[in-house]
């Protein structure tokens, strides 16, 4: 269920989100400052985690990056063994990892999302290679 609430904001505010709005690809105002609301209240939930446009969509970030979903399915690979992790990625910190843990726990769909969708696309990929005799 939504609630409809109304709320006045300084011009200058309304201004900078409809410029944002764009890249966040909302079909309407109240989207804009629904999605706004939302990815604010999971930073403050998961404060090393932001949010950043790319080819794929708006997607969540490590601060300093790389993307969430990208980093669960790396541990899947070392089967969440953050020493082996470290070793071989000195970058993906054993905080850096429990907040990737975190937010995928949190947020499970969306990052099993990306996942799939990923998986996808290099499946794509290898066929179209494939025919091309590559």
């Amino acid at each position: 269920m939504a609630r409809t609430i109304s709320f006045r904001i300084p011009d200058e505010v309304a201004k900078r989100v409809a410029e944002r709005s764009v890249s966040l690809a909302a079909e309407s105002g109240s989207d804009v400052y629904r999605r706004v609301i939302e990815e604010w209240l999971r930073m403050q939930e998961h404060p090393r985690i932001r949010f950043a446009d790319g080819p794929g969509g708006r997607r969540a970030v490590l601060v300093g990056g790389p993307d969430v979903w990208e980093v669960i399915l790396l541990a899947r690979a070392f089967d969440f063994e953050a020493k082996r992790l470290t070793a071989a990625y000195p970058w993906l910190t054993g905080e850096r990892l429990d907040a990737a843990r975190s937010y995928a726990e949190s947020y499970r769909n969306e990052i099993e999302g990306r996942i799939a969708e990923n998986a996808r696309a290099a499946e794509e990929l290898e066929r179209e290679l494939a025919a091309l005799g590559a």
